[in-house]
Formats: structure tokens, C-alpha cells, sequence
């Protein structure tokens, strides 16, 4: 009788001995998934409708920015009248001015952008937003240029050439600031559209209740 209650102890020792072996090198259970809900779902669809149309809206303006840009690099600088603008318009008809050719081949990028915006593909709104780079990186060494022909000017002309200078000033830094926005509303599409995507390839995940033990 004492043989097998001793017996029964040591069999009793050694399973307890494993039970605490095994529980000590078993690893933690995995957190569970993260659950993609369907509000989240709904808030990045509005953010990318919202990034899209003031993406589009900018685009048009890039393009009215092109044309500013062309006038101002003409002869006379940007017209100051209907007559003057009839003009140049004109003079524009005749495909003489070289920086004609250079706007509507830089036209093309805001266009690409506002296809971009309206289909959400991600490679063209990426090309997009280095397109506004380097378009803000011209305008602003157009503004140092412009501000270092003032400061020559003031000088030794009249007021009417430094409100010319002033009117440059002002409308390529109105540009500027409009690039920076269509750059920024452009990344953060991007971002939404890549969002979407996984919403829309990954299948809703549950959390699984750990095993107890």
C-alpha cells in the first residue's frame, strides 16, 4: 500500500514538473488583429472625394498659372489692359514666342495631375506632385530675379516700373502658394487612394479569443 502511494506521488511530482515546463516555455498568445471597421472605411472614401476635388480645382488653376506665367515672360511683361492682352494674344497666334512651345509642353503635367485625381492612380499623382516642385522651385528664383531687378530699378526709373515689378511679384507668389496646396492635396490623394486599396483587398479581420488554459 505504501509502495503505490509512493509510486502515485512520484507520478504526481513528475506531472506537475512538466505542466510548469511546458507552461513556461510556451510563448505568449499573438494580440489580436486589428478589426478594419467600416466607419474607417467611410472616412477615408470622404477624404479622398475631399483631396480629389480641391486636387481638380487646383489643377485648373495651375493651368490659369501657366498662362499668367507666359505673359509675364513676354515682351512687356504681364499686359495691363484688354488692348494690350488682344495683343499679345495675337502675337501668340503666330507661334513666334519661344516660351510659347515651353508652357504648353509644362500644360501637359496638369492635365496628367487632373487624370490622375479623377481615375486615383497613385504613379500620376506622384509624377504630379514633382512636376509642382519643380514648378515652385522656378517661380522662386523668378521672385529673387524680379526682386533683384527692383532693387536696381528703384534708382533710375519711374513708379510705373516698380508697380510693374510689384504686380510679378505678387502674382508669382500667388502661384507659388497655390503649387504648395495642389502638392500637398495631391500626396494626401495618393495616401487616401493606397488606403483604399487595402481596405478593399483585405478581408475584415475578427479577434479570436485566446485559448484558455
Amino acid at each position: 500500500m505504501s509502495t503505490s502511494s509512493a509510486q502515485l506521488s512520484e507520478d504526481e511530482a513528475y506531472a506537475r514538473e512538466l505542466a510548469a515546463q511546458e507552461f513556461a516555455d510556451a510563448s505568449p498568445p499573438a494580440p489580436p488583429p486589428r478589426r478594419r471597421t467600416p466607419a474607417r472605411a467611410s472616412a477615408a472614401h470622404c477624404a479622398a472625394a475631399r483631396h480629389r476635388l480641391a486636387l481638380c480645382f487646383l489643377c485648373a488653376l495651375e493651368l490659369l498659372g501657366l498662362a499668367v506665367l507666359l505673359l509675364q515672360q513676354t515682351d512687356g511683361g504681364f499686359p495691363r489692359d484688354v488692348d494690350e492682352l488682344r495683343r499679345r494674344l495675337e502675337g501668340f497666334a503666330s507661334f513666334e514666342e519661344p516660351w510659347l512651345h515651353v508652357t504648353a509642353a509644362a500644360a501637359a503635367f496638369p492635365l496628367l495631375g487632373l487624370a490622375g485625381a479623377l481615375a486615383l492612380l497613385r504613379p500620376v499623382l506622384w509624377m504630379y506632385c514633382v512636376f509642382l516642385l519643380a514648378a515652385i522651385v522656378f517661380r522662386i528664383y523668378l521672385l529673387f530675379e524680379v526682386s533683384f531687378e527692383e532693387g536696381i530699378a528703384c534708382g533710375q526709373t519711374a513708379e510705373q516700373c516698380r508697380q510693374e515689378l510689384l504686380l510679378d511679384e505678387v502674382l508669382l507668389s500667388i502661384c507659388i502658394t497655390f503649387d504648395m496646396q495642389a502638392m500637398y492635396e495631391a500626396a494626401r490623394l495618393s495616401l487616401c487612394v493606397d488606403e483604399l486599396q487595402l481596405y478593399k483587398s483585405a478581408e475584415p479581420l475578427v479577434a479570436t479569443p485566446a485559448p484558455r488554459r
